[in-house]
């Protein structure tokens, strides 16, 4: 006669009373650090899922592939000797960034600490300037209308990695930042933005999207939060920069 607790007991648990394989036993203990490691062909895998190492790492770099040569030296040569000018050598600055192809009105102004990964891929219009520490990651073209303000440790970064592809190959997009805006400080803009004239970017705020006209914008997905009024100059009036242009 079975107990009728025994009958409970296999009830609530109807696979207690079968024996278990030693094999089945082993695969549910034996820890995963103790399995046997997969060897995989590298032949075998998809072809984007194999990685050349030397592409890859021009990829990740944005070495240019037409003038390699030129981003070699503007690396290790031009950006070294641009980061050391005196402080108000705009002019020398100037001219080194033209040297290595960039687009640039002679009243600009780029602090030297900036960092300029791309200058061939950089376009300045009048008046516009660069603050300290800002990172311009021109791999795409980054442009600058007059008088726009890039402030210090912002980041402007024209491209961005393909995450569906193993080699994560880089891919570029233009910025554009219009007439008389505001980046402030720390702030980023990503690829493929356009930032509108007269539009106030708050500090720390990140960009992804494109930004309307005549706007102030913050945030961490940066959204309009008000309209930014110009009271001067008055509608139709120049006004006369210290360094004795018109503004």
């Amino acid at each position: 006669m079975t107990d009728a607790g025994e009958h409970r007991d296999s009830a609530d648990h109807p696979g207690r009373d079968e024996q278990s394989t030693p094999e089945s036993d082993e695969v549910r203990a034996g820890p995963a650090d103790q399995r046997e490691p997969e060897v995989v062909d590298p032949s075998s895998l998809p072809e984007d899922w194999r990685i050349d190492a030397k592409q890859s790492y021009n990829r990740l770099w944005g070495l240019d592939p037409v003038h390699p040569l030129r981003h070699l030296l503007w690396r290790y040569c031009g950006s070294p000797i641009f980061a050391i000018t005196f402080h108000n050598w705009y002019g020398l600055r100037r001219w080194m960034l033209r040297v290595f192809g960039a687009d640039i009105h002679p009243t600009v102004r780029v602090r030297p600490t900036a960092r300029i990964s791309h200058p061939w891929n950089l376009r300045m219009a009048r008046y516009a300037a660069i603050g300290d520490h800002a990172i311009i990651y021109s791999h795409g073209k980054v442009s600058l209308g007059e008088r726009a303000s890039v402030s210090q440790y912002a980041h402007l970064c024209a491209a961005g990695h393909d995450y569906t592809q193993r080699s994560m190959p880089l891919i570029a997009d233009e910025i554009q930042i219009e007439d008389d805006v505001w980046i402030a400080a720390d702030v980023f803009v990503g690829p493929g933005v356009t930032i509108g004239r007269d539009t106030v970017v708050g500090a720390r705020s990140t960009v992804l999207h494109n930004l309307p006209e005549r706007s102030v914008t913050a945030g961490d997905n940066a959204k309009r939060i008000g309209e930014r009024v110009i009271t001067w100059p008055p509608p139709g009036q120049d006004v006369e920069d210290h360094r004795g242009g018109v503004v």
